[in-house]
This record gives structure tokens, sequence and C-alpha cells, in this order.
């Protein structure tokens, strides 16, 4: 919601200004203000537009995620069978969430299931909500894959780091650094300990800064499983996000 952002920021800029200039006598001035004013409230309209625009188009999305019709059903069918895996109905949707991430997730859709490459894995579509009270409220739209790890006992969450991942640093406690000042800046890792903060060597690293989305992410690694969630996508391109999950992975030194 950038273009909503900066153009509220200047309808409301405009429309201040404008009024301002409205109170001075000069007759300039008031044909300024009423430029200033008459823009202010056209650029606030249009982000109004832009915010009815969005709310539809995440109905739209919802109604489709939960209440899909027949068109929908076939697409997801033939998207899921491109991969060899199987388009689950709601019913059956059975999604083992119980990563950290998953205690903020209102509900998985669109689950594709089965073997591909050799691993039994789950893609699938949620919203999301953080209740932490340093972040907004609003859903937000994920696509998530799991897949197994050869390595077990391992705890590990990696994001991208933020002005807020900074500020927690600052003041609760700092997240594990690698000397590597380029993933160090990029990277937010979490770990149970020290030796699985090891894990996050090189390779892993390497991977990460090559193939990671440039928007949000979350991945992380529990009970022999790794969940790696990227802002929502298409579902053409979950192929593409479970070869970049599977990578991050086998990067990962072998139990």
């Amino acid at each position: 919601m950038f273009s909503f952002t900066v153009i509220a920021l200047a309808g409301t800029v405009s429309l201040i200004v404008g009024l301002v200039a409205g109170v001075k006598e000069d007759p300039d001035a008031r044909r300024l203000s009423t430029v200033l004013t008459d823009a202010g409230w056209i650029l606030l309209a249009v982000a109004a537009v832009i915010v009815v625009q969005a709310g539809a188009t995440d109905a739209r999305r919802w109604l489709g995620d939960f209440f899909p019709n027949a068109e929908r059903r076939e697409q997801t069918a033939a998207a899921a069978g491109a991969l060899g895996l199987r388009s689950l109905a709601r019913k059956d949707a059975n999604i083992d969430l119980t990563f950290p991430f998953g205690d903020d997730v209102l509900r998985a859709a669109t689950v594709f299931a089965g073997i591909w490459r050799g691993l039994e894995v789950q893609v699938f579509d949620c919203w999301r909500v953080r209740h932490e009270p340093t972040t907004r409220r609003d859903p937000e739209q994920w696509t998530c894959a799991i897949l197994p790890m050869s390595r077990t006992g391992v705890e590990i969450e990696i994001s991208r780091q933020s002005v807020l991942s900074r500020i927690k640093d600052a003041v609760v406690a700092a997240s594990p650094t690698f000397g590597d000042e380029l993933f160090d800046r990029a990277f937010r890792v979490e770990t149970a300990s020290e030796e699985d903060a090891r894990l996050v060597d090189e390779r892993v690293r390497s991977r990460l800064l090559e193939d990671t989305p440039k928007d949000r992410v979350a991945i992380e690694i529990e009970g022999g499983r790794m969940l790696y969630c990227c802002a929502r996508i298409p579902m053409e391109e979950r192929g593409a996000l479970l070869e970049i999950a599977k990578r991050l992975s086998e990067a990962f030194p072998a139990s």
C-alpha cells in the first residue's frame, strides 16, 4: 500500500497548506488556496479509491480461497497436477502448522500435497494476523511450503531484517551475527542454541542471499521439517518456491 500512503500524505499536506493560504487576504494567496485544496481533495479521493479496490481484491481472494467455484477448483487441480501433487478439498486440508509462524495463521487454503522430487510436501496459501503490539494488525497473505529435513533436533528461524527487528535486537536481545556483513544486514536469525547457529554456515548464508525473495519471508526449521513462506504468489509459481526451499534444505550440513 505504498502508493496509497504517498498519495494520502500528499493530499493531506496539499489540503492543509491550501487551507492556511486561504486565511490570507491576498488574492493570489486565495487563488493558490483554491488550487491546493482542490488538489488535496482529489488526491484524498484517489487514495480512497485505492483502498476500496484493495479491499475488493482481498474480498475476491478470500471468497476464492474458502468458497471456490467450479472454475477455480479446476484451475487449482491443474496447477497441483503440473507438480505431481493433489489439490486437497478444504475438509481434507490438514496442515500441521506447529511452527511458531502458525500461531498467527487464521486459516490455510488452496492446499497442494503429495510426493514431489521424492519428498512429502505441502504447499498452501494462508492469511496471517500478527498480534505483537509493534506490528500492524492487517491480515498478511502468504504462500508457504513444508518439506522434510534430513537433520532433526534443530530449531532455527530466519526472516528479513527490518526496522522493527533491529529495534528488537537493540532493546531486548540481539540475534546471532555471523561476521558476514552482507548477510547480517539482510537477515535476522534466531536459534535454540549456539550449536544450531553454527549450522547457518557460509553455504547456507550464500544460498539465502542468492535465492530468498526480496519481499517478506519466514523460514522455520523444527522437528525435522522446514517451513518456507513468502508473500503470496500465483499458484503457477509454487514449483519455483519448492525448488528454492529444497535448495536451502540441502545447503544445511547433514546430520
